[in-house]
């Protein structure tokens, strides 16, 4: 089941698996939004790392994957500044293994993608997996 719910300038949305079989299973579920990058801008991401570095990097022009995990995962959010607003999506780390950031400026394209952990769900037990994206006008 997934919600999606909008309140002020937050979208919010929030997917929940069952396990409505007779045997545990293993869940990982993995988001795959794709924004768009406005023409002539320049694109650049930036977020704080659970270790604490602070971690920028500018988008090329090629096609480029960022994988981001163990101590180099963002802190529960990470943004992409567009010019004149920017976008940020947040998360529980907890429900996080790892993140990826896929950009190409020739493109005009991003994704903020989550890879969850692997939850072992008993039999009619569920999890949700949920995350936020922010879009704010400088």
């Amino acid at each position: 089941t997934r919600s999606i719910s909008l309140s002020g300038d937050t979208v919010t949305i929030s997917t929940t698996a069952n396990n409505n079989g007779s045997s545990t299973y293993t869940l990982k579920m993995r988001t795959h939004p794709e924004l768009n990058i406005p023409e002539k801008v320049k694109a650049s991401g930036e977020f704080v790392s659970v270790s604490g570095e602070s971690i920028k990097y500018p988008f090329k022009d090629a096609e480029e994957n960022k994988f981001f995990s163990g101590d180099n995962l963002p802190n529960g959010k990470w943004t992409v500044n567009l010019g004149d607003y920017s976008v940020t999506n947040t998360f529980d780390t907890k429900m996080v293994s790892q993140a990826l950031l896929n950009s190409t400026l020739s493109s005009r394209r991003y994704n903020f993608e989550l890879y969850s952990t692997g939850v072992d769900l008993n039999p009619g037990q569920s999890a949700t997996f949920t995350n936020s994206f922010k879009v704010e006008v400088k």
